[in-house]
């Protein structure tokens, strides 16, 4: 099972420059673990996009479409007090911005929990 944040979930929205590296990353391990608000932030991007360039309804629908269908196949690391603990002892230690310490939190739950007592 793989971490991935919204990083490597967006370019699986749109065809970009990451986009084949990351087809072939899930293609060779599907079981893929995220941040309960990975989506979230997705769906941000997705959002920008449309304001910024115009996003055309069909793409659009197709975004939310296949964001729709990975977070049902995917593995959620709530958004619970050990993430939250462990993103504010990670910002005491780092210069990060708080959405990269949840995020990573989330993947130090994950790789350190077991993942049956993840859903929320």
């Amino acid at each position: 099972m793989k971490f991935w944040d919204s990083s490597a979930v967006v370019p699986l929205l749109f065809d970009e420059r990451e986009t084949s590296v990351v087809r072939r990353l899930v293609a060779a391990d599907p079981d893929v673990a995220v941040w309960a608000l990975t989506s979230v932030e997705a769906w941000s991007a997705v959002a920008r996009r449309r304001r910024d360039h115009g996003l055309p309804s069909p793409q659009l629908r197709e975004a939310r479409g296949r964001l729709s269908k990975m977070s049902a196949a995917w593995t959620e690391v709530p958004d619970g007090a050990e993430v939250r603990r462990t993103a504010m002892r990670l910002l005491d230690q780092h210069a990060l911005r708080a959405a990269d310490a949840l995020q990573l939190a989330a993947a130090v739950v994950a790789a350190s929990g077991d993942p049956t007592n993840w859903s929320s």
